[in-house]
């Protein structure tokens, strides 16, 4: 028997939170999302920002985050090295999105007994 995945608008809901909180992206995230709340494409936005924030001036604390929130470091790698010269943040960026958003989908399914 297939599992069903939960919805993708309750994953991405609920992953603009954990990314906030993990990156300290200074944004209230706990605001709804609707009207005056933070977007997905906002979180995404102001995660980018963070990220050539620490490129240039913390690596090692970018590299402990990406390892506190298990990125997978060989596919990260792999993406750096295909990617274009300047769009380093936007690939670290969308991993660490898809890993979040890969954990809430776990927390999701655990939750409604599917697991």
């Amino acid at each position: 028997m297939k599992k069903a995945t939960p919805r993708e608008e309750q994953v991405r809901a609920e992953s603009v939170p954990a990314i906030c909180r993990s990156f300290d992206l200074g944004v209230d995230a706990e605001a709804p999302l609707q009207g005056n709340g933070l977007s997905f494409d906002a979180m995404r936005q102001a995660l980018i920002q963070k990220i050539r924030q620490m490129l240039g001036e913390d690596k090692a604390r970018l590299k402990s985050l990406l390892y506190r929130i298990d990125a997978d470091e060989s596919r990260l790698g792999e993406k750096l090295r295909l990617g274009k010269k300047g769009e380093e943040a936007e690939l670290i960026a969308d991993e660490i999105i898809g890993r979040q958003m890969q954990k809430i989908r776990t927390r999701i399914l655990y939750r409604e007994g599917r697991l």
